[in-house]
């Protein structure tokens, strides 16, 4: 079996992660909150037997260095740009065109 576990992730920055709780939250708060969720993402994800785990990553032109430091055991995937589901496909079609029998794509915006 060859089976693909994506998880889409963003490189926690200032602006760019969280930003409906921008009224509530500072930029700062918002990015620790993300920087959370991704922790528990990733805490649920490694207790998943899977072949190929996946960061399909935004990092708004930057290295994902964030990401890489707390997933250095996953594959990274650049994700396209377009609509979220435009992304996903793409994701999708990665994982087929590398070999992928089986494909779950796991969002970190909110773990649970």
């Amino acid at each position: 079996m060859n089976d693909f576990l994506i998880i889409f992730a963003k490189e926690p920055k200032n602006g760019k992660v969280k930003t409906r709780l921008h009224d509530y939250l500072s930029e700062n708060l918002c990015v620790d909150l993300y920087k959370a969720f991704l922790k528990d993402t990733l805490d649920f994800t490694d207790k998943i037997a899977c072949e190929h785990k996946i960061i399909a990553y935004d990092s708004n032109g930057r290295s994902p260095e964030y990401l890489k430091n707390i997933a250095p055991r996953y594959t990274f995937y650049k994700q396209k740009h377009g609509s979220l589901g435009g992304r996903m496909h793409n994701a999708f079609r990665f994982a087929k065109d590398a070999g992928a029998s089986k494909v779950i794509i796991f969002g970190s915006d909110s773990p649970t």
